[in-house]
């Protein structure tokens, strides 16, 4: 018998145990559910984010270690394709892992687990993201992806409730989270 099963929504497995899909979010059918869930209108699901919500939360936030010095006298241009290139690299690894990203400041990503969508085990992945961040960043400096110049990262990751919605002007508002757990992450 196998331990694995797969997500009637978009085909991931999922460990036997799982209540949700770790890739898209959606609620796994139980052993024993008498019909399928159907799929719910996701505009009706999310209606009340547009007001916001509170919610836990786990945030990870990642940026490169000595950045600001590295572009005090650096070519914009190249400071641009840099931080894109590590950027790259290193959401491949936050995305793997269930994240969702957030946004960028200057060298940083802020990286979300649990939120938009529920997941199981959030504070784990958001570890193990952490770990494969730095895994990554070693094994970029090792095969000198950067030339001559070893970059860093610093890492930290909170949980907490948040409130969770658009935040700004209206027409420009953006999804976000907000509370003293993202304050405290970094």
């Amino acid at each position: 018998m196998s331990d694995e099963r797969r997500c009637s929504e978009c085909g991931a497995a999922a460990p036997t145990a799982a209540r949700f899909c770790s890739q898209c979010g959606a609620r796994l059918d139980q052993p024993g559910d008498a019909s399928p869930i159907a799929r719910p209108n996701l505009d009706a699901v999310f209606a009340h984010l547009r007001s916001g919500e509170q919610r836990p939360a786990t945030i990870l936030m990642t940026d490169v270690s000595g950045y600001g010095s590295l572009g005090e006298d650096a070519d914009p241009e190249w400071l641009y394709h840099l931080i894109n290139e590590v950027f790259a690299e290193l959401v491949e690894c936050l995305v793997a892992h269930g994240a969702h990203i957030d946004k960028y400041v200057g060298d940083e990503i802020v990286a979300l687990f649990g939120v938009p969508v529920a997941q199981e085990r959030s504070v784990e992945r958001a570890v193990r993201a952490a770990l494969a961040l730095r895994e990554r960043m070693a094994e970029l400096n090792c095969e000198g992806h950067f030339g001559t110049l070893p970059l860093g990262l610093h890492t930290g990751i909170n949980v907490g409730r948040v409130m969770v919605g658009p935040v700004g002007h209206r027409p420009h508002a953006d999804y976000t989270v907000i509370g003293d757990a993202v304050n405290l992450t970094k």
